[in-house]
């Protein structure tokens, strides 16, 4: 009779322990994100992906995700282009125009990365680049960016005013 209470003791210490690490949050759960719901009207917010801040450019409108980085000479360290899209789907990233080499990180409604792209360079136009799975924001920052900061698929973008 007591090993019975014990073993049952012990089976619920157990399932109090796995409950308890189920409640506390993972390193799969989101983490707190200061994005607003008005994200499309901000101008320039920073974002952190792990220990790296960015300076990133809104392209929050159609005539803005048209343009994208095209035309421009360099991309300054520490900074990138956000695309805002309207709904989660494979949005492709293309090189017409561009200079410069990029990394591209697509990220879900959730703000966690997707899928990446790195090193597209402005010879590989007119390939477009999709991710393998559907996402709402894309990231362009500079190439070697995703190496240098360590960003994994899984990874979770935060945003700050």
């Amino acid at each position: 009779m007591k090993r019975y209470r014990i073993t049952l003791f012990t089976i619920l210490i157990l399932v109090a322990l796995y409950v308890a690490s189920m409640s506390s949050g993972g390193e799969d759960e989101a983490p707190e994100n200061d994005a607003p719901s008005t994200l499309k009207e901000q101008n320039t917010p920073y974002i952190k992906i792990k220990d790296a801040v960015l300076h990133v450019e809104l392209a929050n409108n159609p005539e803005k995700q048209i343009k994208g980085l095209s035309g421009r000479d360099t991309l300054s360290a520490n900074s990138g282009m956000l695309f805002i899209f309207e709904e989660e789907d494979y949005h492709g990233i293309w090189m017409p125009d561009m200079k410069f080499s990029i990394d591209i990180i697509w990220v879900d409604k959730n703000f966690r990365i997707v899928d990446m792209k790195e090193n597209a360079t402005p010879e590989s136009y007119p390939e477009v680049f999709k991710p393998e799975n559907p996402a709402l924001y894309v990231l362009e920052i500079s190439s070697g960016s995703v190496k240098e900061y360590r960003i994994a698929i899984g990874d979770y973008l935060i945003f700050n005013k």
